[in-house]
């Protein structure tokens, strides 16, 4: 099942690849990054109580479901505010790769203040500009160019701001991601039933060894 997962990881990362390729092709408008979005420097200064969340290489998530909090004060008045839709990022990695993550699970949360927080502008397509962050060649390279450090990673959101990216027409973006999303939901499904599976297994083999 394992084994099965991963091939289905492989098989959506090449389609995902080739459509970003068709958008490339489309259209040659090279842009610098810091002229598609709006950075968010917000703190929570009124100490709000609000959801405080990370960014991690499998989507967004409540700092509770990775970290026991519970016994440590935290000061959220140093935290970022993130509202709904905007984009985010861990600055610092271990292992040199970076995911761009929108934050879509709540109207506002709060995030650690060594993260950028920004949105896209009003012309550009969020999931069209977050699928070519994550999975375009071209943002690799720059990415593999531009971290700094030796045994942890670090990019700066002035060096996020440097890089360029290639956008196709806002129709093209449109249908670009529209595609990519669709393909995300049976990779969604795919995941579930193999979930389900792996449970039922287990099921089966306590009640063989009962």
């Amino acid at each position: 099942m394992e084994k099965t997962n991963k091939n289905y990881q492989r098989v959506l990362k090449y389609y995902i690849h080739k459509l970003l390729e068709i958008g490339d092709k489309e259209h040659n408008q090279l842009i610098q990054i810091k002229d598609c979005i709006i950075e968010s420097k917000e703190k929570n200064l009124n100490g709000l109580n609000l959801p405080i969340i990370s960014s991690t290489l499998d989507g967004i998530f409540l700092q509770s479901d990775y970290f026991d909090n519970d016994s440590v004060a935290i000061d959220v008045t140093k935290y970022k505010i993130i509202p709904k839709n905007y984009f985010t990022y861990r600055s610092m990695s271990d292992t040199g790769i970076f995911k761009f993550n929108i934050q879509n699970l709540y109207e506002r949360a709060l995030v650690s203040s060594a993260y950028p927080v920004f949105k896209v502008k009003s012309e550009i397509n969020s999931d069209y500009f977050k699928y070519y962050l994550n999975y375009s060649n071209m943002m690799k390279k720059q990415l593999y160019i531009n971290k700094e450090g030796g045994t942890r990673y670090a990019l700066s959101i002035s060096k996020f701001k440097k890089m360029n990216i290639i956008l196709p027409s806002s129709k093209v973006q449109t249908k670009i991601s529209n595609v990519i999303n669709s393909l995300n939901k049976k990779y969604e499904i795919n995941n579930k039933k193999l979930h389900y599976l792996k449970q039922f297994k287990k099921r089966l083999l306590q009640k063989m060894f009962c």
